[in-house]
């Protein structure tokens, strides 16, 4: 893990051989690495650039036998929730306090298949997780399954919930997106939302700031849905493929990462939403990019960089430079904050 400081902006990012990270949403101060082949996992408080708990066999925990396969903070950062997958048949979902490293309970039920995806609700009373083509949802303060969502035909790998904690979108490898109103009781699944290209692309899905839109992007286009009234809106074209999007925390905004440029949308806007680029002349993007929890911020990776823009303004923060990595080692998410 690596940490670049700017006079206004703290960047911090991931870098690590492919594996099972998360972030907590509320102020980016902590992250997770390792929790497969053999390697213990780590909660780090990045803050202060140093491991803040180690999880190991002194909790239960058997990295060389067993996998994090997918990983998720609560929304105040005091705990994290676990999908353990392992050798010897024993797929468990287990909740842990952060400040004491003790499991505080495991999850019972719905769990023969894997965990691939994971995402607390607003509130955090409430879990999804992503067990092959089915979502659980789950009690949080008891561990108990509250009922299972299946429409999907292929492994879920994506999962977000609206700001108000009604609404939930699911992304499968089935090259579907649906949405899912968790509040809907039997009539859970809401619509579904196809996309309308044969192209096999990724997907990018979140909700506006308001929560009243779910937006998802395909190859070229951004695609939006009025929730309250199931109609899409316009389509628009970014002009090139789609690597990422991210949503403002703070506003109905979304950034789209391209190759070569990153564009800031105004999501209420349709195809004359476009608010500003982002980018120079010798722009290589990767995907890899992160908001601000202020909204203030984006922060965009390249092979060789990474640049700090300001978001109201379009001007560059910050240019970050990066050493070269060892074989196999990537990039696999950054965050910035200011202060």
């Amino acid at each position: 893990m690596w940490w670049a400081r700017t006079p206004l902006t703290f960047c911090w990012f991931l870098v690590c051989l492919p594996c099972c990270q998360a972030y907590t949403p509320a102020n980016a101060t902590r992250a997770t690495i390792g929790g497969l082949n053999g390697r213990n996992l780590e909660v780090y408080n990045t803050t202060r650039r140093s491991s803040v708990r180690i999880l190991n066999a002194s909790q239960d925990f058997s990295w060389i036998n067993e996998s994090a396969t997918a990983i998720a903070f609560s929304p105040n950062g005091s705990e994290v929730l676990i999908g353990i997958s392992s050798s010897q048949a024993d797929n468990r979902l287990v909740l842990v306090d952060i400040a004491t490293g003790a499991v505080v309970r495991t999850f019972t039920g719905q769990l023969s298949q894997r965990v691939d995806a994971l995402a607390f609700s607003p509130d955090g009373t409430l879990a999804l997780s992503a067990n092959d083509n089915s979502l659980v949802l789950w009690d949080v303060l008891t561990g108990t399954a509250l009922r299972t969502l299946a429409a999907h035909t292929d492994i879920i790998v994506d999962i977000e919930w609206s700001t108000d904690g009604r609404y939930a979108v699911s992304r499968s490898r089935d090259n579907n997106t649906r949405l899912w109103d968790i509040a809907g009781g039997d009539e859970a699944l809401r619509q579904i939302l196809t996309i309308e290209t044969a192209i096999n692309r990724g997907k990018f899905p979140g909700f506006n700031a308001r929560g009243d839109q779910v937006v998802v992007g395909a190859w070229v286009s951004l695609f939006n849905w009025n929730l309250e009234t199931a109609q899409r809106n316009e389509v628009v074209s970014t002009g090139d493929e789609i690597l990422n999007i991210i949503y403002s925390p703070v506003q109905d905004q979304a950034v789209t990462v391209l190759g070569n440029v990153a564009i800031s949308w105004n999501l209420d806007g349709g195809a004359n939403g476009l608010i500003r680029r982002y980018g120079d002349n010798a722009s290589q993007f990767t995907g890899v990019a992160s908001y601000s929890p202020n909204g203030e911020f984006i922060a965009l990776n390249e092979p060789n960089r990474i640049l700090i823009y300001e978001i109201a303004t379009g001007s560059r923060h910050a240019t970050i430079a990066k050493s070269q990595l060892a074989d196999g080692r990537v990039i696999t998410s950054i965050a910035v904050y200011s202060g």
